[in-house]
């Protein structure tokens, strides 16, 4: 009995000491709660930091007429080229393009939008080929098909059967490239996380697909031009190398380069990561 009462004595004496409004129980609170990085936003495990622009395709278009897609980040909207359908995305909805009627959307080259000197960067997208064009298929570029006109180009390619990461133009026929080699072949009606990445800080071009090893391009040492091209998914940026299929969950990233970690967190197991708005 005088145990007993020992002991409900000790815990009426810790509730008035720590007791739920008291700076003791909320400072211990305060340690165990993880805080946000600084600078950014806690969306899953990603901060983000670096965020540009975040297309998330969630508008509904029976393809009738045009819709602006709203990029949720920084208002850089998308103008529909083509009056583009929506179908069911990895979240939400995901924008339906069609190679036959050569359906794309654009944004007005920016400063934001653009590279130049030492400027690091990622893509990443959700995507699902409805079928495999003659050329190569256009995910997102900044490419006008001109002479130092290519800043960053991400698609699918038919002839090497792979998604393939572009980045910089000397000229008509050069480019620095990256193969998403170790992702097998692509199929068609099957959904791919891509993500792409150029670390100027290790002159390292990279291309990802469902959060599986990276392949590398290490050689990669010239920047490339910062062009007046406009940005443009579902084609190249000229009238040609459109995309046949869905595109959903588009973001890019500057002067970040995403971690094996982030990439992973993104992929979320295949259910894809809503980074939300700031």
């Amino acid at each position: 009995m005088k145990t007993f009462l020992l002991i409900l004595f000790c815990a009426f004496t810790a509730q008035a000491q720590f007791g739920l409004r008291s700076p003791g129980f909320v400072s211990k609170l305060n340690q165990a709660a993880p805080a946000a990085p600084p600078g950014g936003y806690f969306q899953g495990l990603v901060t983000t930091n670096g965020l540009i622009s975040y297309w998330r395709m969630n508008e509904v278009s029976d393809g009738s007429g045009a819709v602006t897609r709203i990029d949720s980040w920084s208002g850089y909207n998308l103008t529909d080229n083509g009056n583009t359908a929506s179908d069911a995305g990895i979240i939400t909805n995901a924008a339906d393009f069609e190679d036959s009627s050569t359906k794309y959307f654009s944004r007005a080259d920016n400063a934001e939008l653009s590279l130049g000197t030492n400027v690091s960067f990622s893509i990443s997208a959700w995507c699902k080929l409805e079928s495999k064009p003659a050329v190569a298929s256009i995910l997102m570029a900044k490419d006008s098909g001109v002479s130092d006109g290519r800043e960053y180009y991400l698609g699918y390619s038919t002839s090497l059967d792979r998604f393939q990461f572009l980045l910089g133009r000397d000229n008509l026929t050069t480019s620095d490239a990256c193969n998403s080699t170790n992702s097998g072949a692509i199929s068609t009606n099957v959904w791919y996380f891509v993500v792409a990445t150029w670390d100027t800080s290790l002159n390292r071009m990279s291309i990802s697909v469902n959060a599986g090893a990276a392949d590398v391009n290490g050689s990669k040492n010239t920047d490339p031009p910062d062009s007046t091209t406009a940005i443009n998914i579902g084609r190249r940026g000229v009238g040609d190398f459109h995309f046949d299929g869905l595109i959903d969950e588009v973001s890019f990233w500057k002067n970040r380069v995403l971690s094996t970690n982030d990439v992973s967190n993104l992929y979320n197991g295949g259910a894809g990561l809503d980074l939300g708005s700031p």
